[in-house]
């Protein structure tokens, strides 16, 4: 899991072992949160949200997901 303030970024980091894929982001709360391409989180207003990381290598989709918490802000 992963706390961050509004207005304030966190990265977050995925490894991936093959070198066909690329990871892509996304935030399932974006009035929460945001996340960009290279895995930086931007805390938009207090609340929760999940971030995930996802890649699709050899037809076969990797996920993995992380409990964003935004604090202060309007929420």
């Amino acid at each position: 899991s992963l706390t961050v303030e509004a207005g304030n970024t966190a990265t977050i980091t995925a490894t991936k072992t093959g070198t066909s894929a690329s990871i892509s982001w996304q935030s399932l709360d974006t009035d929460v949160a945001t996340v960009s391409n290279a895995g930086v989180v931007t805390g938009v207003a207090a609340g929760t949200t999940v971030v995930i990381a996802s890649l699709v290598e050899d037809d076969v989709t990797y996920m993995a997901n992380c409990v964003v918490t935004v604090t202060g802000g309007e929420g």
